[in-house]
């Protein structure tokens, strides 16, 4: 997948224009349209950061699909894992934790 495709993805996820993404990347609906159709092979990081803040996705998700890196080969750890690991709540509370996010993705789910 190339940066442009990734970005048209998800803008078209986003459910927002061209212009929209523009406004909030701080760059011209022309240079997104330039990006979405891979004819600016040349793109700034400070580009890349803002598109990623105005699409909801990281950096690191743009920056793979430009092909600068591979995605990583290891799967990362669930949430309760990455909780236990890094934190020092109980077992309770990253359960509780857990719940909340499953229910904030469901519900947005639901909204598309």
């Amino acid at each position: 997948m190339s940066l442009g495709t990734r970005i048209r993805q998800l803008r078209a996820q986003s459910g927002i224009s061209q212009r929209e993404l523009a406004k909030r990347a701080g760059i011209t609906s022309a240079y997104v349209s330039r990006l979405e159709n891979d004819l600016n092979p040349n793109v700034s990081a400070k580009v890349v950061y803002n598109l990623s803040r105005g699409l909801g996705t990281t950096v690191d998700d743009l920056l793979i699909a430009a092909g600068y890196y591979d995605a990583p080969k290891e799967p990362l750890p669930n949430l309760a894992t990455y909780m236990k690991l890094t934190t020092d709540l109980d077992a309770q509370s990253i359960e509780e934790i857990c719940d909340f996010v499953q229910f904030k993705i469901a519900r947005k789910n639901a909204q598309k």
